[in-house]
């Protein structure tokens, strides 16, 4: 079975180096690479607008499948931009609603993702809080990318170590 990487973008070009990133190592160990991008639920992301009326649930469930059919292009695009248009045959692109953070790890563990990409956030020092949580609470091993990696920058990975139990200290009696 063919190993799978999963990359997670907001269809900003402040990805496009995590989308690179995921281009190479997924083309370099003949991983399966799928492009995930959340639209988050207004109900759920933002806790403040409700649909309360039938006619404002149906509007609102047409805006966001209008939404997700753009952000699907606009995700295309991206792939398209970064390098990845002759990869077609093993590049996938996912984009689901939700609550970002979940969806992104749900995702991981539907798909048995063997290694998650994110954007590390802006051209600012400081980890997005959405890649930050991504990267704690995630079981599986994940790669935070800056916004201004450069093309031919080396990538060094580190794979986190599960816990090792120490062997429990006897006293001797």
């Amino acid at each position: 079975m063919r190993e799978l990487f999963l990359c997670a973008t907001d269809a900003t070009p402040a990805s496009l180096p995590a989308i690179r990133l995921a281009l190479k190592l997924a083309k370099n160990s003949g991983a399966s690479l799928v492009l995930l991008h959340v639209v988050p639920v207004l109900d759920e992301g933002l806790g403040w607008y409700v649909p309360s009326s039938r006619t404002e649930r149906q509007n609102y469930k047409r805006l966001l499948e209008r939404y997700v059919a753009g952000a699907t292009q606009r995700v295309r695009q991206q792939l398209h931009r970064a390098g990845g248009a002759e990869v077609n045959a093993w590049v996938k692109v996912l984009v689901k609603s939700g609550a970002v953070v979940q969806t992104v790890l749900e995702t991981a563990m539907d798909q048995d993702a063997s290694l998650v990409v994110v954007g590390r956030g802006r051209n600012t020092g400081v980890i997005a809080p959405t890649a930050e949580r991504i990267a704690r609470l995630s079981s599986r091993p994940v790669v935070l990318v800056p916004a201004r990696w450069a093309r031919g920058a080396r990538v060094r990975m580190l794979r986190r170590q599960p816990k090792q139990r120490r062997p429990a200290v006897r006293a001797a009696s």
